[in-house]
């Protein structure tokens, strides 16, 4: 008996290479996880032979027409913070058309008493560029919020100065805005309600958890009650040194290290400018007596922000509110002109802070990224922190925004890639390649 074996019928050979065309269409929309395919397909040879192929050519324009409506939907970002990151993120974002929910636990700094942790930064190239980089109209608005000042003074002793920096030897350099956390927020604030009427902050928002796998965020308002918000395509933590997004990172690649740093300090503000210093400068005030010192930044007509901070295991009054107001004045005569019964009151309103460092080896796992002190903090040491998280939010959004890389890993993949290493360059800048802090 012969076997002969038979050639398959003319249909079910169309159908094979129906499905088999298909099976490489598929493979490469699966590639380009519907971000730009029609880009990616033009100009390879999968286009040259689909296009030789009525059907599925047709099949290839109908799932090219299905990611140019998946584009033209805007893709929907969480910001967890309201802080200066969080904040220019969600001017950047939005700017570029993506869907923005920003929530925050704390309340509108609009609406807040300007005192205490209301401390005052200082914003340099970095953070000037990356605020221009929606538009100097934002920069203008956030510029008449603060001071500019491109001095820096030591006192060793009321009688002895040393002029560390002085911007009057370099005029053509633009001079660093020092201005309080609240004013930059209150700022960005401002714009973003005027420039997009229908979007509003979730102040009072307690994100309580972050569910990962279902791009989801567990919320508690002021008045207790529960909800979940999401989904949405990406979450960004700019929540700081305590961030809920980062410890709901559970990727097994994804290592990060806490340092509660030594020492203490306490914030205050004043409404009147010391007599005895150079009320145009940001000056360090060392003590007559104890191991307290002083840090005067001012900020314009207002006054100025006196941060008192001390070392490493230094036991001091100030700190534990053992004092009087004519104790500062003796321990620090230059802040004669100061109201001192202000002062006084604030300090003692005040339980010692203590700052962190952080350090993440990556910015993003799945589509959680992390932005400023979440991602990189040095506990104001450096002075760059604020300028730092301006830079990541302007970095993320470009890397949103750009047409390549096709895909929102990608997309984050290169943030990281970016960041990171600005990010260490930042944590050596202020306790050396050693870490010693």
């Amino acid at each position: 008996t012969i076997i002969t074996k038979k050639k398959p019928s003319r249909p079910i050979k169309i159908r094979m290479i129906f499905l088999g065309n298909l099976l490489i269409l598929a493979t490469y929309a699966f590639k380009c996880h519907g971000f730009h395919m029609d880009s990616f397909v033009s100009g390879s040879r999968i286009k040259r032979k689909i296009q030789t192929r009525p059907i599925i050519f047709s099949l290839y324009q109908s799932v090219v027409k299905s990611n140019e409506q998946t584009r033209r939907n805007p893709m929907k970002i969480c910001i967890v913070g309201a802080g200066p990151s969080g904040l220019l993120a969600a001017h950047c974002l939005l700017k570029s058309g993506k869907q923005v929910s920003v929530y925050e636990s704390r309340s509108d700094p609009r609406l807040l008493e300007k005192e205490g942790r209301a401390y005052a930064l200082g914003i340099g190239i970095r953070g000037r560029t990356a605020i221009r980089s929606v538009d100097e109209s934002l920069w203008n608005a956030v510029r008449a919020r603060g001071y500019e000042s491109e001095r820096f003074d030591l006192y060793l002793t009321p009688k002895i100065k040393l002029r560390l920096r002085d911007g009057s030897k370099n005029k053509d350099m633009e001079p660093s805005l020092l201005l309080y956390q609240s004013e930059l927020c209150a700022a960005l604030l401002d714009e973003l309600e005027k420039r997009y009427p229908n979007f509003r902050v979730n102040f009072r928002q307690q994100i309580n958890m972050v569910c990962s796998n279902k791009n989801r965020v567990s919320l508690e308002s002021s008045d207790g009650e529960n909800t979940v918000a999401g989904p949405f395509d990406i979450i960004v933590g700019c929540d700081g040194v305590n961030s809920v997004v980062r410890k709901s990172i559970e990727h097994k690649s994804f290592t990060q290290k806490i340092q509660t740093l030594p020492g203490e300090f306490k914030v205050c503000q004043s409404s009147s400018l010391p007599s005895n210093i150079d009320s145009t400068a940001v000056s360090l005030i060392l003590p007559k007596a104890g191991s307290t010192t002083a840090f005067f930044e001012p900020t314009g007509e207002r006054g100025g922000c006196i941060l008192f901070s001390t070392g490493r295991g230094a036991q001091d009054g100030i700190m534990s509110g053992n004092f009087t107001g004519d104790d500062i004045l003796e321990r620090f005569p230059l802040l004669d002109g100061v109201d001192l019964e202000e002062l006084t009151r604030q300090l003692k309103k005040q339980a010692p802070s203590r700052a962190s460092s952080v350090q993440c080896n990556i910015y993003h796992a799945g589509m959680l990224v992390l932005c400023g002190d979440a991602a990189h903090a040095t506990g104001g040491v450096s002075g760059q922190g604020v300028n730092s998280a301006l830079v990541d939010a302007a970095v993320l959004a470009e890397c949103l925004q750009d047409t390549e890389p096709v895909t929102v890993q990608d997309a984050l993949l290169k943030y990281s890639k970016r960041q990171v290493p600005e990010g260490k360059a930042l944590y050596d800048l202020s306790f050396g390649p050693e870490g010693n802090v």
